[in-house]
C-alpha cells in the first residue's frame, strides 16, 4: 500500500516543485536609490495551478506573459482580471494580489519587483490602476532586461540601463491601451468584433460601444446584426459563456470568482446566464466535464 506523505514531506515536495518551476534571475537587489531599485527579478514557468503572492511590501510588479493564461485577484476587494500571452501585467506597490495560472496551459512569465520615485511618477502620469493588464510587444525589452541583471554585476550604470528599460516598457505598455492600433480596412461591424474579443473581461455596455465607435445605440446594433449574425450584447454574452465554460473545465476557480471575472453582479446572476445558455448550471458543468 502506497504510503500518503504527510504536511511535512508534502511540504518539502511542494517546495521542490516550486524550486523547479523558478529560473531566477536575481534575488539581490540594484540598489539606485531612491530613483529606482530592483529588488528581484525572474523568469517563472508553470505546468500547474501555482499561485503567487504579491505583497504590500513587494514594490511594484511588472510581469510579461510570454505564453499561458493567468488570473489575478485585488485582495482588498475580490477585484480579477485574465491575463494572457504577449500581455503586461502591472501592480502597484502597496496592493496586495494573488496571482495564478491555467492548469491546462503550461505559463511562462518574466517578472520583476521594483521600487523608487521613477516608478511612483510613471503610474501617477499615466493613471494606472492597482492591477490593470494591457498588450504591448515586449518581449525584446523583458528578455533584455532580465539577460542584463542575470549578469551579476553589480556596476553601478546596470541600475540606469534598467531603468531605462523600464521606462520604455511602461510608455509603450500604456501608449498600447490608450491608442490602440485598428485595422482601417476593417469594417465597423469587425472592428467592434476584435475589440470586444480583446476586452472581454471589462465592462462592455452598449452605451460604452456607442461612444467609442460613435454611433448612435440602434445604427450600431444594426450594423453588428448585418455582418456578424447577432446584436453586439449577444456577441459579449456568448463569448463570456465560451470563456465560463473553458474556465470552469480548465482551472479551480470558484463560481464566484468567475462570475466577478466576466463582470457579472454576484454568481447567482451569473449562474442564472449560464443555465439558460447552457441547460445546467456551473456546478453541474464542471461535473460533467471531469
Amino acid at each position: 500500500m502506497k504510503k500518503t506523505p504527510d504536511r511535512g514531506e508534502r511540504r518539502e515536495m511542494e517546495g521542490k516543485r516550486m524550486e523547479n518551476s523558478q529560473i531566477q534571475y536575481t534575488k539581490k537587489p540594484y540598489d539606485g536609490g531612491e530613483l529606482f531599485t530592483v529588488r528581484a527579478a525572474g523568469r517563472t514557468q508553470t505546468t500547474s495551478m501555482q499561485r503567487v503572492h504579491h505583497g504590500e511590501e513587494d514594490g511594484y510588479r511588472l510581469e510579461y506573459l510570454l505564453q499561458g493564461t493567468g488570473y489575478v485577484r485585488r485582495e482588498e476587494d475580490g477585484q480579477m482580471l485574465q491575463v494572457t500571452g504577449g500581455q503586461m501585467l502591472l501592480i502597484r506597490q502597496g496592493c496586495e494580489a494573488t496571482i495564478w495560472s491555467d492548469r491546462e496551459i503550461p505559463g511562462d512569465r518574466v517578472w520583476f519587483l521594483l521600487e523608487g520615485t521613477l516608478l511612483s511618477t510613471l503610474f501617477a502620469l499615466y493613471r494606472i490602476p492597482d492591477v490593470y493588464a494591457a498588450s504591448a510587444p515586449l518581449l525584446p525589452e523583458c528578455m533584455a532586461l532580465g539577460e542584463l541583471l542575470a549578469s551579476g554585476e553589480k556596476d553601478p550604470g546596470i541600475c540606469g540601463q534598467a531603468a531605462a528599460l523600464v521606462s520604455s516598457m511602461l510608455v509603450r505598455t500604456m501608449a498600447s491601451a490608450l491608442f490602440p492600433a485598428e485595422p482601417e480596412d476593417e469594417s465597423v461591424a469587425r472592428r467592434m468584433q476584435m475589440y470586444i474579443d480583446s476586452h472581454l473581461y471589462e465592462d462592455l455596455r452598449l452605451d460604452g460601444l456607442a461612444v467609442r465607435f460613435g454611433y448612435a445605440k440602434m445604427h450600431l446594433i444594426r450594423l453588428f446584426r448585418e455582418e456578424i449574425g447577432v446584436t453586439p450584447i449577444q456577441y459579449v454574452l456568448q463569448k463570456r459563456m465560451e470563456a465560463a465554460c473553458r474556465m470552469l473545465t480548465g482551472t479551480v476557480m470558484s463560481v464566484n470568482e468567475i462570475a466577478v471575472l466576466l463582470q457579472y453582479s454576484s454568481a447567482q446572476h451569473f449562474a442564472a446566464a449560464f443555465r439558460k445558455h447552457t441547460g445546467v448550471s456551473p456546478t453541474e458543468y464542471r461535473r460533467k466535464q471531469k
